[in-house]
């Protein structure tokens, strides 16, 4: 043991004094992983099966490599180096992945091999690219067999959760499958901490989650990449970075900006029309049918079989249960001559003007802007904050006191939340002084 010990330390000192001499241009991250791959590699190279290996973590804590006490062979290296291979999927052949489980569950794509492939920095995006095309096009074949698809890597995620050198967030990149799914498997758990969105199905969410963090890694640097960028965009953010997180290439209302206050503003609204679903009129339909309903009269599922634009934000109304979108800007103005498409009679699809009512009391609106899933608790801590807020200010006041705040979200439901928009809206007036209200 004592000898293996100095093979480590001279190992890292001779990586170390090689680092020093290294010109500045070569990545400190790439040389640590390459540093530490030699270490494990010299480390563990005649290591009994039965003995534990101690790293210390990014607190300085020692962790064992098996906790539990189970045999860890040299042939498999399950936690470092051995697991190297699933580099050499760099180039991946989407036509040949997962021969072997083409007849499981009606499966053409083997779990471990997509997952690795996707979670690695060495993986060309073009090759995620058509990992996840061919993940998409298993819809074709039903939902069921997607679905499947997506329990079964849930699966090879979750199958880590009990490993403490899996979940144990490293100070460097390690060339480890399960210390990757790690990371997968603390993100996806961290965002359902966050909740989700009002109106999301809650079957399967966990899975459902799962794919929304392997879209991201389509065009990640790697997981851990990946999971660098969600906590550090947890912090707070300002309104240009939320302009930043609005889709490109929909419209949005027009307004301009009346008044900024830190974490909220005061925005002038021009007019604008909607499409409207009443959920207390079609229970049955609330949250995802209501969403359903009002995309498929935007993409012509209406009387004239006319297809329109796509928009944003998609407009929450609270206790009213009602959902609306924005309608393209052609039909924001009756004088413009342009009449929207008339709904089915059946679909529950109505169409409004002000907003649906957003701008019905006052055109200037009170906007408090934050970033996460819209889930219910959040949505209404964000709503009692804007009412405090204006409650304080000297300037502005709710123009009708009974109203309730509006949510309006900006992105697809496949978007992360740290890349949401999402905002609280409330209809204001200027308060009037009391200089004013006393003079004659």
């Amino acid at each position: 043991r004592a000898a293996r010990r100095m093979t480590v330390a001279n190992v890292l000192l001779v990586s170390l004094s090689l680092l020093s001499s290294t010109s500045a241009f070569v990545s400190p991250c790439v040389s640590l992983g390459r540093v530490s791959r030699v270490i494990m590699t010299a480390g563990m190279g005649n290591r009994p099966t039965n003995e534990k290996l101690s790293i210390p973590d990014m607190n300085g804590n020692n962790k064992k490599l098996n906790d539990d006490n189970k045999k860890l062979p040299d042939a498999k290296m399950e936690a470092v180096g051995a697991e190297l291979s699933v580099a050499k999927l760099e180039a991946v052949d989407v036509n040949k992945i997962g021969a072997e489980s083409e007849t499981q569950d009606g499966l053409e794509l083997e779990p471990r091999a997509f997952l690795a492939s996707l979670m690695s920095s060495r993986t060309a995006q073009a090759d995620k690219t058509m990992l996840l095309e061919s993940a998409r096009q298993l819809r074709a074949k039903g939902d069921a067999v997607y679905t499947a698809f997506l329990e079964r890597l849930l699966q090879e995620v979750d199958g880590v959760a009990e490993n403490s050198w899996a979940m144990t967030r490293w100070p460097i990149p390690l060339p480890s499958y399960r210390v990757k799914l790690g990371c997968l498997n603390r993100m996806v758990t961290e965002l359902l901490k966050e909740g989700m969105d009002e109106n999301v199905r809650r079957e399967g969410v966990r899975a459902r989650t799962l794919a929304v963090l392997l879209r991201q890694l389509e065009t990640s640097q790697g997981v851990r990449k990946l999971e660098t960028e969600a906590g550090k965009a947890k912090l707070e953010v300002s309104m240009a970075d939320m302009i930043k997180r609005t889709p490109d290439g929909l419209e949005t209302p027009k307004y301009q900006v009346a008044a900024e206050k830190g974490t909220w503003e005061v925005r002038e609204y021009e007019e604008f029309s909607v499409c409207s679903f009443d959920m207390k009129a079609s229970p049955e339909k609330a949250g995802f049918g209501a969403f359903n309903a009002l995309a498929g009269y935007i993409f012509g599922k209406n009387q004239e079989q006319l297809k329109m634009a796509m928009t944003t934000p998609v407009i929450n109304h609270g206790s009213s249960q009602k959902m609306s979108f924005i309608m393209p800007s052609n039909y924001w103005k009756t004088q413009s001559g342009a009449s929207p498409p008339t709904p089915m009679a059946d679909s529950g699809v109505n169409l409004e003007s002000s907003g649906g009512g957003m701008i019905a009391s006052s055109n200037q609106v009170a906007v408090m802007w934050f970033g996460g899933f819209a889930s219910k608790d959040l949505v209404q801590r964000r709503k009692d904050s804007l009412r405090a807020m204006l409650e304080s200010d000297d300037t502005w006041q709710a123009a009708n006191a009974a109203d309730e705040a509006l949510l309006l979200q900006y992105n697809d439901p496949f978007v992360p939340p740290w890349k949401r928009r999402n905002e609280v809206a409330l209809a204001v007036t200027r308060r009037v002084s009391a200089a004013a209200v006393a003079a004659p």
